[in-house]
């Protein structure tokens, strides 16, 4: 199975060194977005030394469960692999605006609620104020600001394959106070607009978002440009506005 998302990640037509079904395929690689190279070699190498120690030992069980938690715990190597997956991760959490070590703006470090409650990144232990602020859209409506704040739910009630399509898109607002969806890769967008099934995959996108909110909520599915890419507009991520605030809709009596 490893080997599988090992080759849906490196190649460019996985279909062509993996046989199995159309559906499986799919779920194939939307899976393999969450896992890198580096991250997939490292756990065929852990399970390749597990096979080999296995083979004669008395208490087979204790040894699975060391190979298990070594996969979810690259710290507790000190091998080449085991380092880069370290560095990926702080680079991911550098990347997604988590800043360690300083006071932040509410006082407390890391990613803080700046001016206006804003989530924006607040100063640092050494006075230096960040960059990495975003601007606060003029006005958001309740029910965009609500699945911004609870994005993370979206991903979670999302199934396998639209899992690994969410999960590196962004909600933003359009200039129609719609619900814009950004996925990070056109690919991504044409599984909810040109794919098999999309429209029913946009349908239970829909729904997913609307119970997040608690309310019908219109939805705009684009392509957020990446760095270094022409592809795409750069639509702000709200939910490093929004993250973690307590939004209640009132409904109309």
């Amino acid at each position: 199975y490893i080997r599988n998302l090992l080759l849906a990640v490196t190649s460019d037509d996985v279909s062509a060194v993996v046989d199995m079904s159309k559906e499986n395929l799919e779920r194939l690689v939307a899976e393999s977005k969450e896992i890198t190279a580096d991250q997939a070699m490292r756990y065929i190498r852990i399970l390749s030394e597990l096979s080999n120690q296995i083979r004669y030992a008395t208490n087979k069980r204790v040894l699975v469960e060391l190979a298990i938690i070594k996969m979810c715990r690259p710290e507790m190597e000190a091998k080449e692999d085991t380092l880069v997956a370290r560095i990926r991760e702080l680079e991911k959490k550098i990347e997604e605006g988590y800043v360690g070590g300083g006071a932040g703006a509410d006082g407390h470090g890391g990613y803080g609620a700046g001016p206006e409650g804003s989530g924006s990144l607040g100063q640092g232990g050494n006075g230096a104020q960040s960059t990495a602020k975003l601007p606060r859209p003029e006005s958001v409506p309740d029910d965009v600001k609500k699945v911004a704040a609870n994005w993370r739910k979206v991903i979670d009630m999302t199934p396998y394959p639209q899992k690994g399509y969410v999960k590196h898109a962004i909600p933003s607002l359009g200039s129609n106070g719609e619900l814009i969806v950004a996925f990070e890769k056109n690919t991504d967008k044409v599984f909810y607009t040109e794919g098999s099934h999309h429209e029913e995959h946009l349908a239970e996108l829909t729904d997913i978002v609307g119970e997040v909110a608690g309310a019908e909520v219109r939805i705009r599915l684009e392509v957020n440009k990446q760095p270094g890419s022409s592809e795409g507009t750069d639509f702000p991520d709200l939910t490093r506005l929004f993250a973690g605030i307590n939004v209640v809709i009132e409904e109309e009596e």
